[in-house]
């Protein structure tokens, strides 16, 4: 591709890659200041791999859009990156993926999860990946997790989506009831697309080819769409499963539950021969669907605009600093905002790239994204399109250099 020759901004990305280039780490930045929450509630996150932000509504995923409407759906949520562990990464430590190599290296857990392990929560993570992904990257960010759901998947994803939904469901009804709990339920029946054999008689599932575009190549785009929405249908009705039960139980009423992916999903939008994810950061891959639903004694207090920027980075200081006594301000242990706070708003975000481990990034708008490379960079449209003649804001490259140094020891 082409690249601007403008000498400022080249200078500052190479200062990126400079700042970057630590090897220890303070995170957070400062100690933990907490007081002592009374009644803290439980925290249930449920996320499809792959799910495309316009796939979530009435009629693809009924179940949660109908369930989300009791809560807050943001039209403009955008994933930590465009691939799966750099975007959990991104999730869960809530800082941009170029520290993931450095953090799991030194064996650092998540600040969040270590709030919740001190408040005496029980926690789960039920994920679709198979075993040897699990002990990769699940058991890195969950490190010190103890009892951890960790197990081969020898069916389909299909049916490993089913039994994963019942021993989340068993995990659940065998916990303490006086302590709260934490679960994040991770679908993975859309890297196929896969459903029961007994779902659909229309839709076409594959387990056999190795890529989403061997796949739409063998079946046609149309075809292909009605299998991946036939899968989203499916994931839901599980979701309903776990939903409903917790509403039977009367847990629901104190449970903030979050929907959301971990990434988009391309049907070749932008005809450049592109299907599945991970290899640019336009709105069909990095844009994901996101609803949260708060107990009602807290309903009234979500009154950022729908169409706001929000992301991933959003999530863990949302909860840190409203539901689980932390007082720190954010900045000492995340990049994003506080979706309580109507006043703090972002025109955009930092995405990491696929794999996670390079220094790759992007900023990430509504309408553009500029990615970062080794001494060059490339400001793209929403069709992965180069745009030229386009001044950048400088301010965004300064902020984006402090989000991938703050919490580096220089």
């Amino acid at each position: 591709m082409f690249s601007y020759d403008n000498s400022k901004v080249v200078s500052a990305v190479k200062n990126t890659y400079k700042l970057v280039n630590f090897n220890k780490v303070q995170y957070p930045a400062k100690p933990l200041v907490t007081t002592k929450v009374n009644n803290p509630p439980n925290i249930l996150i449920i996320a499809m791999d792959a799910w495309r932000f316009d796939c979530f509504n009435a009629v693809d995923s009924p179940n949660l859009w109908n369930f989300a409407q009791s809560g807050k759906v943001f039209s403009s949520h955008f994933a930590a990156a465009n691939y799966t562990f750099p975007s959990l990464f991104g999730l869960f430590y809530s800082i941009p993926s170029t520290y993931m190599a450095t953090f799991f290296q030194e064996k650092q857990t998540p600040v969040f999860l270590k709030q919740l392990q001190q408040m005496n929560y029980q926690i789960n993570f039920f994920n679709g990946f198979g075993k040897t992904e699990n002990e990769q990257y699940t058991k890195k960010i969950f490190t010190n997790i103890d009892d951890l759901y960790i197990e081969s998947k020898d069916t389909s994803n299909a049916m490993h989506d089913s039994k994963l939904t019942n021993d989340m469901l068993a995990w659940h009804a065998n916990c303490n009831k006086s302590q709260p709990w934490f679960a994040f339920v991770f679908y993975d029946a859309l890297h196929g697309p896969n459903f029961p054999d007994d779902y659909s008689t229309v839709a076409i599932q594959s387990d056999t080819f190795s890529s989403y575009k061997k796949f739409a190549k063998h079946v046609g785009k149309d075809a292909f769409i009605t299998s991946y929405k036939t899968s989203v249908h499916y994931l839901d009705s599980l979701a309903a499963k776990i939903l409903n039960k917790l509403q039977e139980s009367n847990d629901l009423a104190n449970t903030i539950v979050i929907i959301t992916a971990d990434h988009g999903n391309e049907f070749n939008d932008n005809q450049q021969g592109e299907w599945g994810y991970g290899s640019n950061f336009t709105n069909c891959q990095i844009k994901v669907p996101f609803a949260i639903i708060l107990p009602e004694e807290y309903k009234n207090k979500l009154t950022l605009a729908t169409d706001s920027l929000t992301s991933h980075y959003d999530i863990v200081p949302t909860l840190m600093k409203n539901f689980l006594g932390v007082n720190n301000p954010i900045t000492d242990y995340s990049v994003g905002n506080d979706l309580l706070n109507n006043d703090i708003t972002k025109d955009w975000m930092l995405a990491g790239a696929m794999g996670g481990y390079s220094l790759s990034a992007a900023i990430v708008r509504k309408d553009y994204a500029l990615k970062f490379m080794p001494s060059q960079y490339n400001l793209i449209d929403n069709f992965n399109q180069l745009i030229f003649n386009q001044d950048i804001n400088t301010a965004y490259i300064k902020q984006a250099l402090e989000y991938m140094s703050r919490f580096m020891i220089k």
